[in-house]
């Protein structure tokens, strides 16, 4: 049962919808940021891509990986987040600045 439910609401929902809408998000800000001119272009254009590898990040235990997860990208999402953050305090910081 434990397994279930851990394979279920922690790796179905928490990892992959959760990794998914953050990379999504991120994007999102990022691009309206780009066209708004609201901060510095390399800024906005950093969120673009780390949005972007927040979302492939999302498919570490989708198809063939389910069992024991994508390598790659199991290394990858801790840098992601970490970069992630530095790029949320940015953002915060150049939008107080302006």
């Amino acid at each position: 049962m434990f397994q279930a439910l851990n394979r279920y609401l922690g790796v179905a929902i928490g990892e992959h919808l959760g990794y998914g809408f953050t990379g999504l998000w991120t994007l999102l800000v990022g691009t309206c940021a780009l066209q708004a001119d609201l901060v510095s272009p390399w800024l906005a254009i950093a969120g673009i891509v780390v949005g972007a590898v927040l979302m492939l990040c999302s498919l570490e235990f989708v198809g063939p990986a389910e069992e024991n997860g994508w390598h790659l990208v199991g290394q990858l999402t801790p840098i992601a987040y970490i970069w992630w953050s530095l790029w949320l305090v940015g953002m915060g910081l150049a939008i107080l600045l302006e």
